[in-house]
């Protein structure tokens, strides 16, 4: 017998709504399952599943959770009632607290009754039916290896309800919406179908292809290689480079849109001339949304970069990357 994964030491029930409580064992055998008073039964199906629903509990805890069945049983102990919230989304769900400078650790406190729980993201082709990851009080230390905008929510709720909170943290960056739909849903609507006949088309080409390979020697046999930064030994960055051939873009704008379907990496120029009254003096240039990752320079010289393995040469307002600079005595960016 087996609780399904979520369900741990130190985890978090919801409140005030029937409580299911699910896993596995031998088919046929019965499941006896008690918390807080109230005990159900249930049998588990020809496929070897199981569930049932306990009775509503209110807020508070802690509890004890016991199953039992003829092939085993399962104790999960410090089990709380509360609010449950998922934490779902891209990388601005995902990105963790310790990401956002030490400022934002400043008043991290301990709360024994705000639990963690982060998914880790396994790639996987079909439907998952278990959960990596622990449930995990929040502390300082926990709290900045959690999500966040989740963490932030979640101590929010908790100080205004009083009650415990449990956060769920399912969460990929640059994660496509089909990829958290199932398979059924998808086929119900006639661009999910093709998209369902795309990926299923891909997946089988390229399980084919690197069933005997590494992700190494995939990555090297089948995706772009990176050249490295080409750029600045051409001299692009520098004050008198011609770029009169380089065709031109408006900008801001999505490159997708332009001719240009795949990410990547682009050098934009742009000339511009200043008052003769502003040379000498520190100036500060605005660059508007840039996407993740990017270096700038001014006359050659490099006045500011952002990515995620370097800190910030620059500033940055919002996603808006600001640079200070002096300008060189031409007058000339």
């Amino acid at each position: 017998m087996q609780l399904a994964s979520v369900f741990q030491n130190h985890g978090v029930l919801q409140r005030d709504l029937p409580l299911p409580i699910w896993g596995r064992g031998d088919p046929g055998e019965c499941v006896t399952v008690s918390l807080a008073g109230h005990e159900a039964r249930t049998e588990v199906d020809t496929r070897g599943h199981w569930m049932l629903r306990l009775p509503p509990l209110p807020a508070g805890g802690p509890h004890e959770l016991r199953v039992e069945a003829p092939s085993g049983q399962a104790e999960i102990a410090d089990i709380l009632v509360g609010d449950v919230w998922l934490c779902s989304g891209q990388s601005n769900m995902e990105w963790k607290l310790e990401q956002c400078g030490p400022e934002w650790m400043a008043d991290a406190p301990d709360l024994p009754q705000v639990r963690m729980l982060t998914v880790t993201t396994p790639a996987m082709s079909g439907r998952a039916v278990a959960v990596d990851g622990r449930w995990i009080a929040c502390t300082r230390e926990s709290l900045a290896e959690f999500s966040a905008v989740g963490g932030y929510f979640g101590r929010e709720i908790h100080r205004a309800l009083g009650v415990p909170v449990g956060l769920i943290c399912n969460a990929w960056g640059g994660s496509r919406v089909q990829a958290w739909l199932s398979r059924e849903a998808l086929m119900r609507d006639p661009a999910g179908r093709e998209e369902v006949s795309f990926y299923e088309a891909l997946a089988w080409r390229t399980d084919h292809k690197i069933r005997n390979q590494t992700f190494e020697e995939w990555e090297r046999s089948g995706a772009p290689q990176d050249p490295g930064n080409l750029g600045l030994d051409r001299g692009w960055a520098g004050a008198e480079f011609d770029d009169s051939d380089w065709p031109g873009m408006p900008v801001p704008g999505n490159w997708r849109n332009q001719g240009h379907p795949h990410s990547g990496i682009f050098w934009f120029r742009r000339t511009l001339e200043v008052p003769e009254s502003w040379l000498g003096h520190d100036l500060v240039l605005c660059l508007g949304a840039i996407d993740k990752h990017d270096d700038t320079w001014v006359n050659g010289e490099l006045v500011g970069s952002m990515s995620w393995e370097t800190p910030a040469l620059g500033t940055s307002i919002g996603s808006i990357p600001c640079r200070a600079a002096s300008l060189a005595p031409t007058g000339r960016w």
